[in-house]
């Protein structure tokens, strides 16, 4: 079965709906009209993560890239359940999964690049003639001090 060429937006909601957090966890997507470049093997800086962080707040809320590549794999929870985040784009009429592994034959688009610091996860993919930069985002923030269990001390 062939995918149509020009999806409704039902079909999109109804593939998104298949993760339950579908978009949740994804931060800004820039698109940069460009040149695709010949898709070569992706980049890793600034080393190449056994997991990549998608969405860690808390032991409840923590989704994990397990593979090299965003689109065609599904993130995971860190006990290793599929969290089935579903990202698609269409670029002149043509849909390009971006994030994850829906059912349907849709094409793939093609990672080029990811960087990972000790808060944000960014993924360059090409999408036919258009660059996409997907970035997620797990803030770090201070604790709060008050309570039996604090461990700071403030000065009068």
């Amino acid at each position: 079965m062939n995918p149509p060429l020009h999806p409704s937006r039902r079909d999109l909601l109804r593939l998104a709906a298949l993760g339950g957090l579908a978009g949740t966890a994804l931060g800004p997507i820039a698109l940069a009209p460009g040149p695709a470049d010949a898709a070569g093997p992706s980049t890793f800086t600034p080393i190449r993560p056994p997991a990549t962080p998608l969405a860690v707040r808390s032991p409840y809320l923590s989704t994990w890239l397990r593979a090299d590549n965003l689109p065609g794999n599904w993130p995971t929870f860190w006990a290793g359940a599929v969290t089935a985040i579903t990202g698609i784009v269409r670029v002149d009429g043509q849909p390009y999964v971006f994030m994850g592994a829906p059912s349907g034959g849709w094409p793939l688009a093609t990672q080029s690049a990811l960087v990972v610091t000790a808060t944000r996860s960014t993924f360059t993919i090409v999408a036919g003639p258009v660059r996409l930069e997907v970035e997620f985002l797990s803030p770090s923030t201070r604790p709060t001090c008050g309570g039996s269990r604090c461990r700071c001390r403030t000065s009068p």
